[in-house]
């Protein structure tokens, strides 16, 4: 007579088998999923790497469009609109901001503040005004304008990004201004001279 396991034996042996499934089932799924997140990872910071070099890209030509407004109308623009709107257009287009959901840019105006490096900006094209026939301006009378005047844009997020631009990773400290900074007053005025570029991407 064949000896057979008794029934409870043969249920264990069974569930045993299944647990022994399930948890090599488990340990698979885990492996997978961190072999994923690997690979994704170094996709996701060269998108971000990218993201932000756009949107650097984008800040300091919209910065020389200023520029060569206030150059042009010895004032700044009310709006960024006019940057498109004058005649001739001072930028391509009204790029937005590539990492704000909205596309919206954190305005700087012009303040008292401002005064001396206005100065600055004014002495800086004096000499291509005369050589325009141009009459010279008082760096004061921009000031008399009521309007606010934009000099500047920066983005609004405050995240902390991969970039250091600025000395700074947090977006919302990288100022992109038509007023020169102390160091970069000569690189300021070639870049207002040139005409806009055409290099770099277009995201939306």
């Amino acid at each position: 007579m064949v000896a057979t396991k008794p029934h409870w034996m043969a249920l264990n042996t069974v569930n045993g088998e299944r647990g022994h499934v399930l948890v090599v089932a488990i340990v698979l799924a885990a492996t997978m999923s961190v072999l994923l997140a690997m690979a994704i990872a170094p996709l996701r910071t060269q998108a971000q790497r990218t993201k932000e070099a756009e949107l650097i890209y984008r800040g300091e030509h919209l910065a020389e469009g200023i520029r060569r407004f206030y150059f042009k109308f010895k004032r700044f623009p009310f709006d960024l609109e006019e940057l498109v709107d004058s005649e001739p257009r001072m930028v391509r287009s009204l790029y937005p901001d590539p990492l704000s959901e909205t596309g919206e840019w954190d305005l700087i105006y012009l303040t008292p503040k401002d005064q001396s490096t206005v100065r600055v900006l004014q002495r800086m094209i004096e000499p291509v005004a005369e050589e325009d026939g141009q009459p010279g301006q008082d760096e004061s009378s921009v000031f008399a304008v009521k309007t606010r005047q934009i000099t500047g844009i920066r983005p609004k997020s405050s995240e902390t990004g991969l970039t250091v631009y600025q000395e700074s990773q947090i977006y919302s400290d990288w100022e992109f201004t038509a007023l020169p900074k102390a160091e970069n007053i000569l690189e300021t005025l070639q870049h207002a001279l040139k005409p806009p570029t055409s290099s770099g991407a277009d995201l939306e």
